[in-house]
């Protein structure tokens, strides 16, 4: 019959083996990077509302509720961490293809390389997946300032004496370097990590013709208007905002009608 299968006909598996991807192959890997992307801009509105939540429940004292969002939010973390994983892995082999690079059975060559990701991932203690991802600490100083805004945070991990991360106390500083008064627009240096209002520092790189040494005492980092030197730190922009309305409530909390 001539729909009979040939028994010397090569497997599937040995016909991945011996695919040759041309170049223009790798071009098609880099279009599902635009999905990475998109998740990775879902899970950061995640964290912004996670930590607005947490805030407020910190103010009305419902701190055990907290414990609760700060599970979910190491769920986050691990999410991320193999979405960066996955990402790594379809830019080697794109890379490969790309340079014409032999890659036999991708589909293979990629399950080998994320099972492998994976279990270096899942190895780790869950004090270094978690204290030693910027935005839960960022969260965790973010909570810790509602009811201590002057007092740095408690070192992270502190209290596990078989863990070997332990996250230094941070203090952090409202005043803007350059204007020497509240932070207004905060900005970061994305290097030195310092920080200053948006229209001081801006001013101070033009009148120095593009490019300027940080402002910080001791610190020699240089800064332009590139985004891969200066960034608008949002979530301490956020910050000064709670700041600014617990100060205003305070204040008007204090005013008495006069008869």
């Amino acid at each position: 019959m001539d729909d009979a299968i040939d028994p010397n006909a090569p497997s599937l598996d040995e016909q991945l083996e011996n695919i040759r991807f041309e170049p223009h192959v790798a071009d098609r890997i880099g279009v599902s990077f635009n999905d990475f992307e998109t998740v990775r801009d879902f899970l950061k509105i995640g964290w912004d509302q996670a930590m607005d939540v947490a805030c407020d429940l910190e103010t009305l004292n419902k701190t055990e509720l907290i414990s609760e969002i700060e599970t979910s939010l190491t769920h986050l973390v691990d999410y991320q961490a193999l979405l960066h994983d996955q990402k790594t892995i379809m830019t080697d082999l794109a890379t490969r293809i790309r340079h014409q690079q032999p890659v036999n059975n991708l589909p293979a060559q990629y399950d080998q390389k994320w099972e492998q990701a994976r279990r270096v991932y899942e190895a780790k203690s869950a004090k270094t997946k978690y204290y030693s991802n910027p935005q839960f600490v960022e969260f965790k100083q973010a909570v810790w300032d509602i009811k201590h805004p002057d007092e740095p945070m408690p070192a992270l991990g502190s209290d596990d004496e078989d863990d070997d991360l332990v996250v230094g106390r941070t203090k952090q500083s409202y005043i803007c370097p350059i204007t020497q008064l509240t932070l207004e627009e905060p900005y970061m240096g994305s290097v030195c990590r310092h920080h200053y209002s948006k229209e001081a520092i801006h001013a101070l790189i033009r009148r120095n013709h593009g490019r300027v040494e940080c402002p910080v005492s001791g610190c020699r980092q240089r800064l332009s208007m590139s985004a891969a030197d200066l960034v608008p730190d949002v979530m301490l922009a956020r910050k000064l905002a709670r700041m600014a309305a617990m100060a205003e409530t305070q204040d008007t909390s204090g005013y008495h009608d006069i008869d």
